[in-house]
């Protein structure tokens, strides 16, 4: 029996609606789409939402690890700006265990 490979589109959405939430989806997709650190400021202007909910949703990914930022001082206004970026190994990582629970449930069953 061959294994299909799944596109990492597909990992993410069923990863992110498992353990973040749908409204998730969208920010993790647009960073798998970007392939490189973007700022949530960014994420907010092009996605045409809050800079608040864009933090809240990218917070949520933070917690299972799903995505990385780095962050930087914007000198000229003094505050610290986050870079972030998919991890789409932690994404393929989980969605395996997240497989594997499920398969252990039915067998259970």
């Amino acid at each position: 029996m061959t294994k299909k490979k799944i596109s990492l589109k597909d990992v993410m959405k069923y990863v992110t609606l498992q353990v973040a939430g749908e409204e998730s989806f969208v920010v993790a997709d647009y960073l798998r789409k970007k392939k490189k650190r973007v700022s949530e400021f960014k994420i907010a202007e092009d996605l045409k939402v809050d800079v608040h909910y864009v933090r809240v949703l990218l917070y949520k990914l933070d917690s299972q690890h799903l995505v990385t930022y780095i962050r930087k001082k914007d000198i000229q206004k003094g505050w610290y700006i986050s870079y972030w970026q998919i991890n789409e190994i932690r994404f393929r990582d989980m969605y395996e265990r997240l497989q594997k629970q499920k398969l252990k449930k039915v067998v259970k069953n």
